[in-house]
């Protein structure tokens, strides 16, 4: 199909096109005048384009479009614009400036709210009916209560987006740097229970300014079988670091990033963007074939770069960089993504049945909720909300359908609190859940992205068993992929962080199975954990710290919830300050209610005897590592203060924290977490 006279390729072979291809032989060596050049050319054929009134498309449009026939491609490919870059080895020039045409297209980011004149204190005003949604009426019920039905949420979905809000896994101002001032070395963390981000942006973004030591950080991503949330959580991952890479301006990389991390429907432009980095990450996998063949088949290895810092004669530095190895479940799942082809409506109609408001918050604060479940966008109020693009990273890329339970958001995964007050700094309202949340995520996405600029760090990913990584990385088998060190005995970390694997049922490799005789019914678990990575712990450093969470602990212990003699001395304390409605008591919400009691009962006896029956402390004392009473990275319990004892409540100072610790934030607060530390 041929063009018409208003609608041309844009970079078609042409004679400036050909000038510049003699132009480019002509400088040889000499870099920067060949990036300038193209630089030229690009914007000389596009203002010429512009100037003419054509509408001008890259050749990768009109081949989408079947514009470009056989003989217009042969000719295309003589002296295509992108070809002629690569074959000089200025290809990223071109990419940048394809990136920064398609990001033009999309909205600015925020710097503050657009709302942030309306008067403080004051709903929203808005134009669409919002004021009048039922949502908001003080009587109002879920629709399966005032039906009187049962409810058909999917709730046994695996979720992307977690509910254990995310912690500074260093917290250096009670650990390293506790005290007289000191100077932090070379760090090394481990994420054995999971490669999700999120600790570690926290964790990135709390280091000093002044910070000039190496950062490796180990992520890896257990694999049960036929559970895609693995191969989700680490791809989510390793392409949020390559957006905040490829995208050199900081603002607008953390946008992307922000909407890519917790948004269901993204701005079309920045899917560009996202094509972009998965093409990086399949070439840089492609790059590796050799390392991982000699890696002896254990998945496919990436190498890839991160910055621009090198060495003085000018080699990769290996301190600085992404490397790893992932699972052919993902590496398939990568390549589906390029792929996915569900536009807006396909994305509504597979996304949530409907609003999942809770019956005991603000009314504004379910309009929020509702309006994220309506349209998707992690935005402020009055920001923009025009048709998107499905996210890549939370719809199936061929089939099309939501890859998430009814209960999920992306506000559970961070500190409601933190979330707020960082809303309000940008002068989004409280009644602004997502708002504020799009605030606070775009002000750690922006430091994140400098300090990945700033500071040497290495990310290395791995796909394993827990067990089966802690043997691999003693016996040295990843060494020849660069994802271990020389001598393995050497290979230490700072904080290892298992995550929830300590209660979950992994298969922790055949030598731990149920018929070994170094396994029984109090050790396949947390022991195991303990025995396998203890080891690693950085004798040198006093406070290095193995930590992670138990959340499903409570249905496998007596007395870990209250029972009804505690739940009679917990009703008169909340009706005594007024946290309790008993004309809103409906019988089938007291799930919802349950958690006002859970709050204000001690567990800490029975998560105790929950360790005790499985032998922690025995297995601990093997490994020379010891269980804190007196955490000082995280607290026992969310909502608690480092440095609480074990019995302490979640803290209430106000009845503000009351609310959004108890009726917004979605954790049961039953959650216990635990630090070992050197013996």
């Amino acid at each position: 199909m041929g063009l018409s006279n208003r609608e041309k390729s844009l970079f078609q072979y042409d004679a400036r096109l050909v000038a510049l291809s003699k132009q480019l032989d002509r400088l040889q060596n000499d870099e920067e005048a060949k990036r300038m050049a193209l630089a030229d050319y690009l914007n000389e054929t596009v203002n010429k384009a512009e100037a003419e009134g054509i509408t001008y498309l890259t050749d990768g449009e009109l081949a989408a479009q079947g514009q470009l026939g056989e003989e217009d491609q042969g000719e295309q490919d003589q002296y295509d614009a992108v070809t002629l870059a690569e074959r000089h080895g200025i290809g990223q020039v071109y990419y940048d400036w394809l990136l920064r045409r398609s990001l033009k297209m999309s909205d600015p980011p925020l710097e503050d709210a657009p709302c942030a004149n309306d008067p403080p204190g004051e709903e929203w005003h808005c134009e669409n009916g919002e004021c009048k949604d039922p949502l908001r009426n003080s009587d109002w019920q879920p629709g399966w209560i005032r039906e009187k039905r049962r409810t058909n949420f999917d709730v046994d979905i695996p979720r992307i987006w977690g509910n254990i809000p995310a912690s500074d896994t260093l917290n250096l101002s009670h650990n390293e740097l506790l005290g007289e001032t000191k100077t932090l070395g070379d760090l090394s963390l481990a994420y054995i229970g999971s490669a999700d981000l999120r600790d570690v942006i926290l964790t990135v973004n709390a280091l000093p300014s002044t910070f000039s030591g190496s950062l490796t950080i180990f992520l890896n991503a257990p694999a049960p079988p036929g559970d895609i949330k693995s191969s989700l959580a680490i791809m989510r991952s390793i392409l949020t670091l390559l957006i905040l890479n490829v995208v050199t301006d900081r603002s607008l990389a953390a946008e992307v990033a922000v909407h890519f991390w917790a948004s269901a429907f993204v701005p079309s432009p920045h899917t560009l963007v996202y094509k972009r980095a998965l093409q990086d990450f399949i070439r840089s996998v492609k790059a590796d074939q050799k390392l991982e063949r000699e890696g002896g088949g254990f998945g496919y290895s990436f190498d890839l770069k991160l910055g621009k810092k090198e060495t003085r004669n000018g080699d990769r530095d290996d301190n600085k960089g992404i490397r790893g190895i992932i699972s052919e479940e993902t590496w398939c799942l990568i390549n589906d993504q390029l792929e996915a082809v569900s536009s807006f409506d396909d994305g509504r109609k597979a996304n949530l049945k409907g609003p999942l408001p809770q019956h005991n918050i603000h009314p504004s604060h379910r309009v929020a909720y509702s309006v994220f479940r309506a349209w998707g966008y992690t935005y402020p109020v009055g920001g923009p909300m025009g048709i998107g693009a499905p996210n890549p990273s939370l719809f199936a890329p061929l089939e099309g359908h939501w890859l998430q339970d009814d209960t999920a958001y992306p506000l559970d995964e961070w500190n409601i609190e933190e979330v707020v007050a960082a809303g309000t700094a940008h002068g989004c309202q409280s009644a602004d859940l997502f708002g504020c949340l799009y605030f606070y995520l775009s002000d750690h996405m922006r430091t994140f992205a400098q300090r990945l600029r700033k500071f040497n760090i290495a990310f290395k990913f791995f796909e394993c068993d827990p067990h089966v990584l802690a043997r691999h990385l003693r016996e040295g088998t990843y060494v020849p992929l660069g994802l271990g060190v020389p001598v393995p005995e050497k290979l230490t970390f700072d904080r290892i962080n298992f995550g929830g694997i300590g209660e979950f049922d992994y298969s922790f490799g055949d030598d731990h199975g149920v018929n070994s005789t170094n396994a029984n019914a109090t050790d396949s678990r947390i022991g195991i954990v303990l025995s396998d990575w203890a080891p690693f712990l950085n004798k040198k450093n006093p406070n290095s710290t193995m930590m992670g969470y138990f959340s499903n602990w409570v249905s496998k212990q007596r007395k870990s919830q209250p029972g009804p003699i505690e739940m009679k001395a917990i009703t008169l304390q909340l009706l005594s300050k007024g946290r309790l409605d008993s004309q809103k008591m409906h019988p089938d919400l007291i799930p919802a209610w349950f958690k006002y009691f859970v709050a204000l009962y001690d567990n800490s006896s029975a998560f105790e005897e929950f360790l005790a029956e499985r032998g922690t402390d025995q297995a601990a004392q093997k490994v020379g590592v010891k269980k804190r009473t007196a955490h000082t990275i995280v607290p026992h319990r969310i909502g608690g203060q480092v440095g609480d004892p074990p019995e302490a409540l979640p803290h209430f100072a106000t009845e503000d924290s009351w609310y959004w610790k108890v009726q917004v934030c979605q954790a049961s607060l039953s959650e216990r977490f635990v630090e070992f530390g050197l013996a």
